[in-house]
């Protein structure tokens, strides 16, 4: 199975990153805590304006949002599976013209060092109903994290963030150094995700 794949229906269950997991495999596999789960915190604003030079407020197409992010897990004899829901909102802007955002978010997997062993990028769209300019989508994934039988994988951790340009990237990092930090789930130490080439952006 790869590291990662779309869940086909929505988990029924989803608890807190740490908590310890379900065993839906009886008695005859240890069951340990869930790896722990964060937000990049340079990586969980978007803000995406309308093309050209303009950076003022009338020229945000959009601004998305990670809020949080919730995990449960379950272990087997090959290792743990660990299913992720991903929160995003998102804010319409005066610029948009579509009453949509398409946005693109990264789930890594990171080793006990924090190191990234397996990532993916996903692309989701919000839309903001008529006289409405808020939206939001909830995004189910699953991880496997492959594991000797007998092995916890608490010591290893999921991050989220949106793919972001170096532009986007520089504006989150001026945003924080005025003290306009957003909240969100509890970030754990990580190394800092490369920034797409400017080239890539969808935009």
């Amino acid at each position: 199975m790869p590291p990662f794949s779309r869940a086909l229906l929505l988990v029924a269950l989803a608890v807190p990153a740490g908590c310890s997991s379900l065993n839906p495999f009886g008695n005859s596999t240890p069951q340990f805590p869930c790896p722990e789960a964060g937000i990049v915190p340079e990586a969980g604003r978007l803000v995406m304006f309308r093309p050209g030079e303009g950076r003022d407020v009338t020229d945000v197409d959009f601004e998305a949002r990670l809020p949080q992010i919730a995990v449960g897990c379950s272990y087997d004899s090959s290792g743990v599976e660990v299913e992720t829901e991903v929160t995003i909102f998102g804010q319409r802007g005066p610029a948009n013209t579509t009453r949509k955002a398409q946005v693109r978010y990264f789930v890594a997997i990171l080793d006990p060092g924090k190191a990234i062993i397996a990532k993916e990028t996903f692309a989701t769209e919000l839309e903001f109903p008529p006289n409405l300019n808020r939206g939001q989508t909830r995004e189910e994934l699953i991880q496997r994290i492959p594991l000797p039988r007998g092995v916890s994988g608490a010591p290893y951790t999921v991050v989220v963030g949106f793919q972001l340009t170096r532009e986007q990237l520089d504006y989150n990092r001026r945003q924080q150094d005025t003290g306009l930090r957003r909240r969100g789930a509890p970030i754990p130490p990580v190394r800092e995700p490369d920034p797409e080439p400017e080239r890539a952006r969808p935009y």
